[in-house]
Formats: C-alpha cells, sequence, structure tokens
C-alpha cells in the first residue's frame, strides 16, 4: 500500500504490473484492487497461464486498462517447447479465450525467435479469431546471471555469433 500510495501522491496515472509473472504473488488481486481503488490505469504483463474462472472474474469486475499476454507460438508443442513447460499451451489457450469471454482487454506480444517465426501468420490469424491486437518483437537479451543461451534463438545474426562466444560487437 505504502509505494502505491506514493506513485499516487506523486501523480501518476499509469501502472504496470509485470514480474517474472505477476499473477503468481499471492497478494496480486489485493494489490491490484487498491491500485485500481486509487484510480490508476493498470496494466498486466502476464503469460496469462494462472487466469482461471476466478482470476478472470475478478478482472472482468476490476478490469484492467489491458493485459499484454506473452504468446509465442500456436502450436502446443513448439508452445511447450518455448515456454519449457509442459501443458502450458493448453493453460494459456484456455485463459485467452476466458478473457474474450469475459470482454477483458489483452493483447497478444510474441518474440520472435528462430523456433517461431513459420507461426507469424497463424498468430496473427488467432489473435484476430479472439478479438485481440499483437504484437512481435525479436529482441533476445542474455539471462539476468550472464547466461547467453537464450541469444542462440535470436534473429539478428550478431546476437547469435555472440551467444556463440564470437563477440563481433
Amino acid at each position: 500500500k505504502h509505494i502505491i500510495d506514493q506513485l499516487f501522491t506523486e501523480g501518476f496515472l499509469y501502472l504496470s504490473f509485470s514480474g517474472g509473472e505477476p499473477l503468481f504473488n499471492p497478494c496480486f488481486f489485493k494489490i491490484y484492487q487498491y491500485a485500481k481503488s486509487k484510480g490508476f490505469i493498470i496494466t498486466v504483463l502476464t503469460n496469462a497461464a494462472l487466469i482461471d474462472e476466478t482470476a478472470a472474474r475478478f478482472l472482468a469486475r476490476q478490469r484492467p486498462f489491458y493485459l499484454d499476454v506473452t504468446f509465442n507460438a500456436v502450436s502446443a508443442d513448439l508452445f511447450d517447447k518455448i515456454c519449457a513447460v509442459n501443458g502450458a499451451y493448453k493453460k494459456v489457450y484456455a485463459a485467452l479465450n476466458r478473457l474474450k469471454k469475459y470482454r477483458i482487454p489483452f493483447k497478444l506480444k510474441t518474440k520472435l525467435i528462430t523456433l517461431n517465426t513459420a507461426q507469424t501468420s497463424k498468430i496473427s490469424a488467432l489473435a484476430v479469431r479472439l478479438g485481440a491486437p499483437c504484437a512481435f518483437n525479436d529482441l533476445i537479451h542474455s539471462c539476468l546471471d550472464g547466461d547467453r543461451a537464450p541469444l542462440a534463438y535470436s534473429l539478428r545474426p550478431k546476437a547469435r555469433a555472440f551467444a556463440n562466444g564470437k563477440n563481433t560487437f
């Protein structure tokens, strides 16, 4: 509450919840509701895997400005491979349909990597079917611990070379 009160006092209008996964915080809905009561325009950056029926109903009542949902493939196998979580696609796809059902504004965001570029038109088509905007981005970073492994999936040749230990920058 203290941080939200400070932001309110300083005149902030927009508030974005991100993470990791913000819905993983057991106090997320309480914090969100308090921020909403202060009048903030709220966005949530999420993978949507934790948006079950209860969460969807809450968000329908306490409507965000929008949810920014990471969605990196339309094939369940590839989605799960990219997320490194078996069954993730099924959870996220169900959540997207709940968001549509409750008319909660959301957009899909896709990180373009070497594994999913062939699926961009299908991802765009899914976004149209769901009535959601879709955005693509190809910027990939090293992990916070310095691990360069994600750069091997970059569409940018210099990033791939850097990931392989060839510092070409």
